[in-house]
C-alpha cells in the first residue's frame, strides 16, 4: 500500500498574506483542501487521532456534495459553507468519509453541531438513494471537521447532544451524541500550526 511518508514536509497554508486573518480573503485557500497530500498532512499531523494514519490516502477521492440541503431553509448547505467531501478507505478496504466545512465567517455558528448532523444524514440518504448502502448494511463512518478562521474564538457546542434540553436522568442514555472536530486557525498557537503539533 502506498504511504505518504513525506507528509510532514508538505507545506501548510497557515499565515499566508498578512497573517492568518488574510486566509478568509484568500481565493486559493479552498484549493489546499482539494490536494491529497495536504489532506494527508492535515489528518495525520494536526489532529490527535492516531488511527487516521491507517487510512489509505493514495486511494482517496473528492466527492460531489451537491445533494446536501439545509433542513431549515431552501438554500443548500453547500452555499452557506465552503464544504468538501472526501472518501477514502481504511487498511481493511472499508470506506470512510471526511467532511470538511470551511467556516470563514467572523462569528461562531452556534448551530454548527446541528448542521453537521444535517450534512451526515444527507450523505446517508444519498448513499441509500444510489444503492451504495443496502438494507441491513452499516453506514460508513463520517469524520466532520470544521475549519474556522473567524475573529472571535470558537465558542459553539461541539456535540449535538449539548444543544438538546435537559431531561430526567433515566432518559440521559438516549441523548444524541454527534460531535465534530474543530481547527480554529486564528486562535491556535502559531507554533502548533507551523509545526503540525496536535495541541488542540
Amino acid at each position: 500500500m502506498e504511504k505518504h511518508d513525506d507528509a510532514q514536509n508538505h507545506p501548510l497554508p497557515w499565515g499566508r498574506g498578512k497573517g492568518r486573518a488574510a486566509l478568509s480573503q484568500d481565493p486559493f485557500f479552498k484549493e489546499f483542501f482539494k490536494d491529497r497530500d495536504f489532506i494527508c498532512s492535515l489528518l495525520t499531523e494536526l489532529l490527535p487521532i492516531p488511527s487516521l494514519k491507517t487510512l489509505d490516502f493514495a486511494k482517496m477521492d473528492l466527492m460531489s456534495s451537491n445533494f446536501i440541503k439545509d433542513s431549515l431553509g431552501k438554500q443548500p448547505l453547500r452555499q452557506l459553507y465552503n464544504d468538501l467531501l472526501w472518501r477514502l478507505p481504511w487498511e481493511d478496504g472499508k470506506y470512510t468519509y471526511i467532511c470538511l466545512l470551511l467556516e470563514m465567517q467572523s462569528k461562531t455558528d452556534k448551530s454548527m453541531a446541528k448542521r453537521v448532523g444535517d450534512y451526515i444524514l444527507g450523505l446517508y440518504n444519498e448513499l441509500e438513494k444510489r444503492g451504495e448502502i443496502k438494507a441491513g448494511q452499516n453506514f460508513p463512518f463520517v469524520l466532520p471537521i470544521v475549519i474556522y478562521n473567524g475573529e472571535q474564538k470558537w465558542s459553539a457546542k461541539r456535540d449535538l447532544g449539548e444543544l438538546i434540553s435537559e431531561v430526567p436522568e433515566d432518559l440521559e442514555h438516549l441523548r444524541i451524541k454527534l460531535a465534530y472536530e474543530l481547527l480554529d486557525i486564528r486562535h491556535t498557537k502559531e507554533s502548533s500550526l507551523k509545526d503540525g503539533a496536535t495541541s488542540w
